[in-house]
C-alpha cells in the first residue's frame, strides 16, 4: 500500500496544480523595443557576427 502512496499523490498534485490545462493562460502582451533597445540589440548582432579574435 506504501509503494501506491507516492504515485497517486503526485498524480493528484498534478492535477490540482492546473498544469494539465492551458485554457486558462494569459498572455501580456509586448511592448515594441525602444530605439535605445534596437541600437543596443544590432550592436550585439554584429559583435556576436565577427570571429573570435577578429
Amino acid at each position: 500500500m506504501k509503494l501506491l502512496r507516492l504515485p497517486v499523490l503526485t498524480f493528484l498534485a498534478f492535477l490540482c496544480s492546473g498544469c494539465s490545462s492551458n485554457e486558462q493562460a494569459t498572455y501580456e502582451p509586448l511592448a515594441l523595443p525602444t530605439a535605445e533597445e534596437e541600437a543596443a540589440a544590432k550592436a550585439y548582432n554584429e559583435e556576436m557576427s565577427k570571429p573570435p579574435g577578429a
